[in-house]
């Protein structure tokens, strides 16, 4: 993804969250691709934070909120939905996603 992309995505994570420590329901998310669970927005989180210099805006998940928005495996095609979905809007994602399946 390019800069914008992954500034954008951590965004997305913290604004996740506070929905989620709000009691949201997120099915609509969930149907269209966009959530699959507490645990999984953690991971998402934490691995664009380490592309982030300076980061210090940590996620920090409790007991009731993984309780509540349980772990949902995506499938190939919620993933393959997301890369078409960013590659059909940003020419910086794609070419870099060209490059890494030139690799």
């Amino acid at each position: 993804m390019c800069t914008h992309h992954y500034l954008g995505e951590h965004a997305e994570t913290h604004m996740f969250m506070k929905k989620m420590e709000a009691g949201w329901k997120l099915e609509g998310f969930r149907k269209g691709s966009m959530f699959f669970g507490a645990e999984y927005l953690k991971l998402r989180h934490d691995k664009i934070a380490k592309m982030l210099p300076n980061h210090k805006t940590p996620l920090v998940l409790t007991d009731d909120i993984i309780e509540k928005y349980p772990l949902i495996d995506p499938t190939r095609e919620d993933i393959n939905k997301s890369l078409m979905d960013l590659l059909g809007r940003c020419v910086e994602c794609k070419s870099r996603h060209e490059v890494l399946m030139d690799l």
